[in-house]
């Protein structure tokens, strides 16, 4: 009987502990639960800071329309002759750009062009420079063609190479294009078949 109270006295000291330990596991991962989720609620209700090399005042586009300049913010609200900023050419442009400077503002500009698409619509195209008389797109002329003689070369087809087993075969599909861009014995010979179906 003695034996039987002082184990029942130990499984009870055991309970007590491992139960103290399980409710304070229990407790700290309650307490990292709630901590998470007002760290989250909180992290989403800060505002997003403007880029720190960008000030607010800045106008972000400059549109080229028609024979006109213009600088424009979006942020900001339309008034003629201030938003956007009407310019007749590129040296009114630098002049602004000093008086920016001057003023302390670095401003990036986008650069864009009012141009129509095939259906009438106007659209912004981003160009790299606005030289007004210079082309600005793909090349106004065309490369020269250069008639040069082809070099052939060898084609190593494995199906061919090897002599007393390999005779009699189809030419080897080639799948993975290792041939592209060199003419071989076997371009020579699909252009001759070309011509004479055409024929």
């Amino acid at each position: 009987m003695i034996y039987f109270k002082n184990f029942h006295n130990i499984i009870y000291t055991y309970i007590k502990i491992t139960m103290r330990k399980k409710t304070k596991i229990m407790l700290i991962i309650l307490i990292s639960i709630v901590l998470g989720y007002t760290l989250c609620k909180e992290i989403k209700q800060i505002p997003t800071p403007y880029e720190g090399f960008v000030s607010g005042q800045c106008p972000t586009t400059l549109i080229k329309k028609g024979n006109q300049i213009l600088l424009y913010n979006p942020e900001m609200a339309k008034v003629p002759g201030v938003n956007p900023v009407v310019m007749k050419c590129l040296k009114d442009y630098e002049e602004y750009l000093k008086w920016q400077k001057a003023s302390g503002l670095n401003c990036p500009i986008l650069h864009l062009e009012e141009v129509f698409d095939t259906q009438g619509n106007a659209k912004y195209e981003i160009r790299d420079s606005f030289r007004l008389n210079a082309p600005v797109g793909p090349l106004n002329h065309e490369l020269p063609n250069l008639h040069k003689t082809q070099c052939v070369q060898k084609l190593m087809d494995a199906n061919k190479d090897h002599n007393p087993y390999n005779q009699n075969m189809y030419n080897s599909f080639d799948p993975y294009n290792q041939d592209v861009g060199r003419v071989t014995d076997l371009d020579l010979k699909n252009e001759d078949e070309s011509m004479i179906i055409k024929l």
